[in-house]
C-alpha cells in the first residue's frame, strides 16, 4: 500500500482518507440539514475504502474507479454533489453517466465513478467532497502518472551489400518508460530499402524491446540512405540505416603456367581465384612468371581485353568474372567439337589442372597425358579425333600441335541438356521455378540455370533444400535460415530455422516445399514446420525422416517408418493431423518423400525403390530395383524412372548420365526435381578416379 499524501498533511484534515463525514468549516455541525445521515463509501463488494488509490496510468490515458456510496443514518440525504480540489484537481473527474448518486433514502446506496486522466508524470494528488447539505465527506485521491519512452536504435551500417543479392539489417525499437506504448505503424523510407519481418506488434510493453528486419536490396553502387520511422501516439522515432553497394569482381587464373594478377587501385595481389567487392572500375594487370607466355584475358560480360597486359574492367551493377591465362612456353592446344548439333560441358584434366570448356571450344594443354569427362544435349556415344572411346570419358596423350577432339551425341528423345559443375564440387539439391528455370544447390553456392541450360547468375548461399515458389521466387534452406529469393537472387526475406545439418545432404533430400497458396512446409527429421507466404513460423510437429510435400488440398505430407515399411504423416493447414498414408514402400535405412503439381506423392528409400501414390490413402507400389554394379565392380548406377498420372506402369526409364563410366563410384543421385511441364532434372556428384565433382541432367517428359 502506498502511503498517504502529503496533500492531506497541508488540507489539515483532522482523518484524511477517512469515510466519515467531516465539517466544511470549523464552526459547521457534522448533521447536514436533513437530520442524521450519515454518507459511507465502499467498494462495490463492501470493502472499506481509505485513501482512493489508482494503479500506475500512461500520461494521455485514463483509469476509471467504482465505489458504492451508502447512507447509513436515519434520515433521508440532502441532494448529493461532488466537487474535486486540489493540486491535481483536473486530473481527476465524476463520470456522470456511471453515476447514480442523488438523494439517498436510509439504507439505499448508490454508485459513483472517478475517471484519473494524468497529464503529467508522477504521484498526482487531490481530494473528493461529496456534499450532503451543511456536510461533505472528503476522500484524497492519488495515483502514479507513467509515460513510455520509445527509442529505435540506428544500425551498424551495412559496409558491402552485392548489388543484386541484398542484405538485412535489424533496428531495435526499445520502450524504457513505465507503461505500454502504441505502436502505430512501421514505415521504412530511401530507395534500395524496404521492411522485413518485425517482431513488433501493435504496442510494446513496459521494459522491453522488438526487432524490425530492413531488406537492403540495391540497384546501383554506392552509398544508399533510408530510414526506419515508428509511429508512436503520433510521435515518430527514426533511426538511420545506411549501406554501400558494390559488386563482385572475380579474378580466376586458368592455364598450366603460373603468374600474377594485380588489381587496382589500390593494388591487390590475386592468387589463383580471389574476389573482390567495389564500387568502381578496376586495372588488372599480369606479371607471368619465367617460362610462361601470357594467354590473354576472357571477360565474359564484356568485350573483353584480349592479349593486351593490362585490362580495364568496368563499374557494374553486375558481377564480372575475368579468366587470366597462363601458358607454359611450348604449350599446344585441344579443339573440341560436338556432332549432331549438340552442346555441353567437357572438363578437361591435364599437368595436374582441370580446365572446363562449354561448348565447342579451343583451349591450351600441356602435351601430355589429357581425360576428358563429358556431359551433352543427348546420351554421348563416343569420341573420335585425336581421342578416341566408346563412353563418356576419354584419354589420350597430347602431342606437340593441335589436338582435334569431336565429342560424338545420339539422339536420346529423352535428354536435354547437361552441366558438370567443377573438380571437388556436389549438386545437393534442385528445383525448377515457374518459369521451367532450373536452381542448382552445389557444395558453396546457388545457380540458376536457364531452360536451355545457360548460367543466369552465381549466389554465394550452401543451401541444404530447395523449393520453387510464385512468381518465380524459389526458397532457401540453409543450415540456420529459411530465405525467398526473387528471380534475380535477391533475398526477399529471411527467417530463423534451427534445422542445422538434419536435412541430411546427399540422401534424397527435399526438406522445404511450397503450396500453391504459397505456404511453405519444412522438415529437419525430426520437427515438421508451417510458414505462412511471409516467412513466419506458424506451428511445428513430429516428424522422423526427411522429405515433405503438399498434396492437392494443401495438406502437409511427410515420410514416417512403420517397422520396415515407408509411410507418410499428414497435417493439415491448421496443423491438425490427418490420416496417414501406409505401406508405400518397403524401408532399409535413407527414404525421403516429394509431390508433383497435382499433389501426386512420390517417395525414395534406399531399398532403391520408387514408390507412387495417388491422391487416395491406398498406396500402390509401383518400382524397379537397381542394386547390380557396373563395370570397375561394387558401384551403383541409378535409373530415372517416372510414372504417369493416369497410369499404372513404367512409361520410360534412362540411365542417368549416359551409361555407366568405370571407375569406384559412378553417378550418384542426391536429388530430384519436376517441373510443372513434366521436366525431370537428376543431380548428383561423380567420384571415380578420372574426375570427382558435382553434375546435373534435365530430361523432356
Amino acid at each position: 500500500m502506498r502511503e498517504i499524501s502529503l496533500w492531506c498533511l497541508v488540507m489539515g484534515l483532522m482523518a484524511c482518507g477517512d469515510n466519515r463525514v467531516l465539517p466544511r468549516d470549523a464552526d459547521a455541525s457534522q448533521d447536514d440539514a436533513s437530520g442524521a445521515s450519515s454518507l459511507v463509501v465502499t467498494t462495490l463488494d463492501g470493502s472499506a475504502v481509505g485513501p482512493i488509490m489508482f494503479d500506475l496510468t500512461a500520461v494521455g490515458g485514463t483509469s476509471t474507479l467504482m465505489f458504492q456510496l451508502s447512507n447509513s443514518g436515519t434520515a433521508s440525504t440532502a441532494p448529493l454533489g461532488f466537487e474535486v480540489a486540489g493540486p491535481s484537481d483536473g486530473e481527476y473527474t465524476i463520470d456522470y453517466q456511471l453515476t447514480t448518486c442523488t438523494v439517498l433514502a436510509p439504507s439505499e446506496s448508490c454508485t459513483f465513478a472517478v475517471v484519473f486522466s494524468p497529464i503529467a508524470v508522477g504521484e498526482r494528488v487531490a481530494t473528493l467532497a461529496i456534499a450532503n447539505g451543511a456536510s461533505a465527506l472528503h476522500l484524497v485521491l492519488t495515483g502514479p502518472a507513467g509515460a513510455a519512452d520509445l527509442s529505435a536504435s540506428q544500425p551498424a551500417p551495412l559496409a558491402a551489400v552485392e548489388v543484386g543479392i541484398g542484405a538485412v539489417t535489424t533496428v531495435v525499437v526499445s520502450n524504457d518508460g513505465l507503461v505500454e506504448a502504441p505502436i502505430d505503424s512501421i514505415v521504412v523510407t530511401g530507395s534500395g530499402f524496404s521492411l522485413g519481418e518485425t517482431t513488433c506488434g501493435s504496442s510494446l510493453p513496459a521494459n522491453s524491446t522488438c526487432n524490425v528486419n530492413v531488406v537492403v536490396t540495391p540497384s546501383g553502387l554506392g552509398e544508399l540512405d533510408g530510414s526506419v520511422v515508428v509511429m508512436s501516439a503520433g510521435i515518430p522515432q527514426t533511426a538511420a540505416v545506411t549501406a554501400h553497394a558494390v559488386h563482385k569482381i572475380t579474378v580466376v587464373k586458368a592455364g598450366t603456367g603460373t603468374g600474377t594478377i594485380n588489381m587496382g587501385p589500390p593494388t591487390i595481389t590475386c592468387g589463383s581465384t580471389c574476389e573482390v567487392f567495389v564500387d568502381k572500375s578496376l586495372i588488372l594487370t599480369e606479371v607471368s612468371d619465367s617460362g610462361t607466355t601470357w594467354g590473354g584475358w576472357s571477360l565474359p560480360e564484356t568485350a573483353g581485353c584480349g592479349a593486351s597486359v593490362a585490362c580495364f574492367v568496368p563499374a557494374s551493377n553486375d558481377p564480372i568474372t575475368v579468366v587470366a591465362t597462363f601458358v607454359p612456353t611450348g604449350s599446344t592446344k585441344l579443339k573440341i567439337q560436338y556432332t549432331a548439333g549438340g552442346t555441353g560441358t567437357v572438363l578437361i584434366q591435364n599437368n595436374g589442372t582441370t580446365t572446363r570448356c562449354d561448348g565447342p571450344c579451343t583451349t591450351s594443354i600441356i602435351p601430355g597425358p589429357v581425360t576428358l569427362t563429358g556431359s551433352a544435349t543427348a546420351t554421348i556415344s563416343g569420341y573420335t579425333g585425336d581421342c578416341t572411346s566408346g563412353g563418356s570419358q576419354c584419354s589420350f596423350t597430347a602431342g606437340p600441335g593441335i589436338s582435334d577432339v569431336t565429342v560424338n551425341v545420339s539422339g536420346d528423345p529423352k535428354a536435354a541438356w547437361g552441366w558438370l559443375t567443377g573438380p571437388g564440387t556436389e549438386v545437393y539439391s534442385a528445383t525448377f521455378d515457374s518459369a521451367g528455370a532450373l536452381i542448382v544447390a552445389t557444395t558453396t553456392d546457388l545457380l540458376k540455370l536457364s531452360a536451355t541450360g545457360d548460367l543466369v547468375w552465381s549466389r554465394p548461399i550452401a543451401a541444404n533444400g530447395l523449393a520453387g515458389g510464385l512468381a518465380e521466387t524459389i526458397h532457401v534452406l540453409t543450415s540456420t535460415s529459411v530465405l525467398e529469393l526473387d528471380s534475380t537472387g535477391s533475398i526477399v526475406w529471411s527467417a530463423p530455422w534451427d534445422g542445422g545439418a538434419a536435412c541430411h545432404q546427399r540422401m534424397f533430400s527435399n526438406c522445404i516445399a511450397v503450396a500453391a497458396d504459397g505456404t511453405i512446409a519444412t522438415n529437419e527429421g525430426s520437427k515438421v514446420g508451417w510458414w505462412s507466404p511471409t516467412g513466419t513460423a506458424s506451428w511445428t510437429r513430429p516428424g522422423a525422416l526427411n522429405g515433405i510435400g503438399f498434396d492437392a488440398n494443401n495438406n502437409v505430407v511427410a515420410p514416417w517408418s512403420f517397422g520396415v515399411t515407408l509411410s507418410a504423416l499428414r497435417y493439415a493447414p491448421d496443423g491438425s493431423s490427418l490420416s496417414p498414408l501406409m505401406d508405400l514402400s518397403p524401408y532399409t535405412m535413407h527414404a525421403s518423400l516429394a509431390t508433383d503439381a497435382a499433389g501426386n506423392v512420390y517417395t525414395y528409400s534406399s531399398a532403391n525403390r520408387h514408390a507412387y501414390l495417388g491422391q487416395s490413402e491406398v498406396a500402390t507400389f509401383l518400382g524397379v530395383d537397381r542394386p547390380g554394379g557396373v563395370a570397375g565392380g561394387g558401384a551403383h548406377m541409378f535409373d530415372l524412372a517416372y510414372w504417369t498420372d493416369t497410369a499404372w506402369w513404367l512409361t520410360w526409364t534412362v540411365p542417368t548420365f549416359g551409361g555407366s563410366i568405370t571407375g569406384t563410384t559412378q553417378p550418384i543421385i542426391t536429388n530430384m526435381a519436376m517441373s510443372s511441364s513434366g521436366r525431370t532434372a537428376a543431380v548428383g556428384h561423380f567420384n571415380n578416379v578420372t574426375y570427382q565433382g558435382g553434375w546435373v541432367q534435365v530430361y523432356e517428359p
